[in-house]
């Protein structure tokens, strides 16, 4: 069948603000790009996009997303979920759908159990450590053995996940993939007239925004010249600058919040961190290497291990605010370290590029759609 008239359903929970929604908006992108009729599906609603679409992209936002009170509220809003969610899926007509994040797969793989829909879900986070709760748990274990294949980021969690869908689910593991500006990168570190290191992220919890700031504070001093920016928002935002405030840092942290301009911020940055507790495979952190800073990120994911070889392309840190702190102290210390390590991170970053990522996607999916 030709990609023009292949349909492709994809869903996730919102386009609000994300690596995961970043990365779906980007596949429908490319997806459209290469002749599939996309649908972009969001329990969302649409006013709260942040991340352009093709114009071919057909995106249908639900707005389904409000909080509920109780348990009970929560089963009832999940089953009136399922049932728009199907409808909009039955409407789309897809060939297939794709499913982006652990609690949208369990929907999304429920919404098409009775349309008969061959479903590709991908897990975005580790699901060996981001844990849902008993009841999505124990949904996710139910649910996932009804997908036609499932996306995983790296080898351990492919290996985890069969261990729930069993041995008939096709499992591939296809990384996360960034998109460079069609200007170029034209890097400027070197004619900075600041020094600045920068965070890029969601400020909750799992990311490590306050692991961050504890670490800074000690180090700070010793680096009088450096200032660390925070780009990124999300719900620890006033408890990170009330922490500013007691740790006497306030003066050393510059907040840029939300941003749709990335490049720009590395551009003016000399080198990036990453302070999470884990992580599914980190775009900013692939970003910031392909622009060529140095980096250091926290050993808090198979992933970075092998996006980063320590001290040849970045420097991995445990995954503690004593070592983070170091590795900060060493790298902002070292003006020769942080070229060498810029330039090697640089060259290493081709193979997560969409050109190449996207025929891995259109690849699976010819697979699904020729199983149905």
């Amino acid at each position: 069948m030709p990609a023009t008239q292949r349909r492709i359903t994809l869903l996730i929970h919102s386009l609000a603000g994300g690596g995961a929604e970043r990365q779906i908006a980007s596949l429908s992108n490319h997806l459209s790009q290469r002749g599939f009729r996309c649908t972009l599906i969001t329990l969302d609603s649409a006013k709260s996009d942040r991340y352009p679409l093709d114009p071919d992209v057909n995106r249908v936002g639900l707005d389904v997303m409000k909080p509920s009170r109780s348990l009970f509220a929560a089963c009832s809003k999940n089953r009136m979920r399922i049932k728009v969610l199907r409808d909009a899926i039955k409407r789309s007509q897809p060939d297939c759908a794709i499913s982006f994040c652990d609690k949208m797969n369990i929907l999304a793989l429920a919404a098409c159990q009775t349309l008969s829909v061959p479903t590709i879900i991908s897990e975005r986070s580790d699901p060996r450590k981001q844990h849902l709760g008993w009841i999505w748990e124990a949904a996710r274990r139910w649910h996932y053995p009804n997908s036609t294949a499932v996306v995983a980021q790296t080898e351990p969690v492919a290996a985890y996940l069969r261990t729930i869908v069993g041995s008939n689910v096709s499992i591939e593991v296809i990384p996360t993939a960034i998109d460079i500006p069609s200007q170029g990168l034209d890097n400027r570190t070197d004619s900075l007239d600041r020094n600045t290191i920068i965070y890029i992220g969601r400020l909750s919890k799992e990311k490590g925004p306050d692991r961050l700031l504890q670490a800074w504070s000690t180090v700070a001093s010793k680096h009088p010249s450096w200032q660390l920016r925070i780009v990124g928002d999300g719900p620890m935002d006033s408890q990170l600058k009330n922490q500013c405030n007691d740790l006497s840092i306030a003066h050393r942290v510059d907040w840029v919040g939300w941003s749709d301009n990335i490049w720009s911020h590395l551009r003016q940055s000399r080198a990036f961190v990453l302070p999470s507790h884990y992580e599914g495979f980190p775009a900013a952190l692939v970003e910031a290497m392909h622009a060529g800073l140095p980096v250091i990120a926290t050993d808090c994911s198979d992933s970075i291990r092998e996006i980063i070889q320590h001290e040849q392309n970045g420097l991995i840190a445990s995954n503690n605010r004593e070592s983070l702190a170091n590795a900060i102290d060493r790298l902002l210390a070292d003006a020769s370290l942080r070229k060498s390590l810029g330039a090697s991170a640089s060259a290493s970053t081709s193979k997560y590029l969409w050109p190449s990522t996207i025929e891995r996607w259109i690849q699976l999916v010819d697979r699904v759609i020729k199983l149905a």
